[in-house]
């Protein structure tokens, strides 16, 4: 798991739980076309939409919003 995968998991665990959020990620990146261990922080709005339809389901529109917003904005190295 790449750091970018790694920070997205574990931002999301908490709400969703580890195994959910890791299953999301992956969901998200097979979407856009990148291999999970390929995300860059360039990835990172993309797959923080993906995620966000995904949240939906589980927190509720509002949650899952602020939850895409937050990926989104992910700053930092790779």
């Amino acid at each position: 798991m790449n750091v970018w995968m790694q920070r997205a998991v574990d931002h999301l665990s908490p709400r969703i739980g580890r195994m959910t959020a890791i299953n999301a990620v992956r969901l998200a990146a097979s979407k856009i076309g990148v291999s999970p261990d390929a995300l860059t922080r360039d990835d990172m709005p993309e797959i923080a939409r993906n995620v966000s339809t995904i949240l939906r389901v589980f927190l509720g529109s509002e949650a899952a919003a602020q939850l895409e917003a937050e990926i989104a904005a992910f700053k930092g190295e790779e």
